[in-house]
């Protein structure tokens, strides 16, 4: 027997500790990963016990209504259905992470020279400085930085952040404009 066929076994028994009991077990084997996938993704550990759980479930519909095909792995089927859901919940949310770069995190891509962003954040109000290093340095959620500045909500937090970052960016566009004509 293969293990797809343990799981969807142990999922379909008649005994009610039988499918408790591989639930669980599943939940062990596959909720770090979803967990991490979450946290890195702009996600909270509750996000990911909530993902989980919906996904678990659906896992548990599909299998019960003869849906899981058997094509991959239980594993891989369950963690695909919780991606899937919480790129859903990222869409909603107007925060989407390209997936491409989704499992890329920020020390494999971002390498730059600190004296540089300290020059450019130093032109940023001191608001600007606080919600781009919570959010880019720290690696805070938006709920957090609404706390942290005692804003409102976290769409406030988010509309913030934005402006923000934009003039960080005409801030870099303008002095590398300015570099250029003087090396010209």
């Amino acid at each position: 027997m293969s293990e797809k066929y343990n799981w969807v076994n142990g999922i379909l028994s008649e005994k009610r500790n039988v499918i408790d009991k591989t639930l669980a077990r599943l939940r062990d084997l596959c909720f770090p990963q979803v967990k991490t996938y979450i946290l890195r993704n702009k996600g909270s550990i509750e996000d990911a016990e909530d993902v989980f759980q919906e996904g678990l479930m659906v896992l548990y519909d599909n299998i019960l209504m003869d849906r899981f095909q058997g094509n991959s792995a239980v594993q891989t089927y369950l963690f695909a259905i919780c991606r899937n859901k919480w790129l859903s919940i990222l869409n909603k949310r107007k925060t989407i992470i390209p997936e491409d770069f989704a499992h890329i995190q920020e020390q494999e891509y971002l390498d730059i020279d600190s004296e540089s962003v300290e020059k450019f954040m130093n032109n940023l109000s001191e608001g600007c400085k606080k919600v781009l290093y919570a959010f880019y340095f720290h690696g805070s959620t938006m709920r957090e930085i609404t706390k942290q500045l005692k804003l409102k909500n976290e769409q406030i937090a988010k509309n913030k952040k934005y402006l923000c970052m934009k003039k960080l960016m005409d801030i870099v566009i303008k002095d590398q404009l300015d570099m250029n004509s003087f090396l010209k």
